[in-house]
């Protein structure tokens, strides 16, 4: 049987054996507010001993970790979106050509038999496959 968090409330110690909606409530400011652990646990008026406690308890811990991972597969969404715009920009031939080889180097294209030739402000990639 896993073992509750237990917390001082009220003078007295609690053990809790799931997140709670507090404790919900103060991961996703952890993960989205910006705020200092201080101002979270004003906040939320808990100690910030009860946030170090839930820091290491477990199933707070696996909560934290999803709701951390829930903001980065969003982030990645916005971050493939602007790749593929600095991709499409020619304007900067310098910054097309890393979007380009990241794009690449993701697709397991980028090797050591690409070609870039970078001439009057044009990037000609060049793909050997093992075929030639």
């Amino acid at each position: 049987m896993e073992q509750g968090n237990p917390y001082r409330q009220n003078g007295k110690f609690t053990t809790y054996t799931e997140v709670t909606d507090k404790m919900k409530e103060v991961i996703y400011e952890l993960v989205y507010s910006g705020k200092t652990n201080t101002q979270i646990c004003k906040d939320a008026d808990i100690s910030q001993t009860t946030l170090y406690s839930w820091r290491k308890w477990q199933p707070f811990v696996d909560e934290l970790t999803k709701e951390r991972q829930r903001k980065f597969n969003v982030m990645g969404d916005k971050a493939i979106d602007n790749l593929i715009k600095l991709m499409n920009d020619d304007s900067d031939k310098r910054t097309q050509l890393q979007a380009i080889k990241l794009v690449l180097g993701e697709c397991s294209l980028l090797k050591d038999k690409l070609e870039v030739d970078v001439k009057n402000h044009d990037i000609r990639i060049t793909l050997d496959t093992d075929e030639e």
